[in-house]
């Protein structure tokens, strides 16, 4: 999604299919005060916000040679390895 302002419209429109034990994983490229309220927002229901920026250009992430950063909860991040690499 190209910023945070549509991460946060995109949140409210997935709000009711939120369910505790859910990973949310943002790859925008955006401030980090917009991503700690984004968590908070998510833990309060029990899902879990990961910030996974990607770095690389659209061929690099197609030939599998991006590098992903990611942020969060650790356990999370384990789990959702295989969807980050």
């Amino acid at each position: 999604l190209p910023d945070h302002n549509v991460v946060r419209s995109v949140r409210a429109e997935m709000e009711p299919a939120l369910e505790e034990g859910h990973v949310l994983i943002d790859s925008t490229t955006g401030d980090i005060g917009t991503a700690e309220e984004l968590a908070r927002l998510l833990a309060v229901r029990g899902v879990t916000y990961l910030e996974a920026t990607i770095s690389g250009s659209s061929d690099h992430v197609r030939y599998g040679d991006a590098l992903v950063i990611t942020g969060g909860d650790r356990n999370a991040c384990e789990s959702c390895r295989d969807l980050l690499t």
